[in-house]
């Protein structure tokens, strides 16, 4: 079985709290019903969309990218263009993984 990661238990929170506090049926339909319901208005498949978009920006993220040189020599994020130190795998400020590499 695989272990829950910090995203699961977060969406799985999330998903919680829309059932628990705006639904409007629990009391109106039986569990059956409440499941069908539930399917109609593809909230399982919203929480997959936004699951598959944060993975996909946190492997962009994850995948190094080379620093860029500004300023007459300055090393940069890629990314965000925060200045960066040699000793820096990621980026201070936006988390992207850094590529010194010539």
């Amino acid at each position: 079985m695989q272990e829950e990661t910090k995203m699961d238990k977060l969406t799985t929170e999330f998903a919680e709290y829309i059932c628990d506090h705006l639904c409007k049926y629990p009391t109106l339909l039986s569990e059956t019903k409440l499941e069908d319901k539930c399917l109609e208005y593809k909230i399982g498949q919203f929480i997959c969309d936004i699951l598959n978009e944060y993975n996909q920006e946190l492997k962009e993220r994850d995948t190094a990218k080379k620093i860029e040189i500004i300023n007459g020599g300055t090393p940069a994020c890629p990314v965000c263009s925060a200045k960066v130190f040699r000793h820096y795998e990621f980026c201070k400020d936006c988390g992207q993984k850094l590529d010194w590499s010539n």
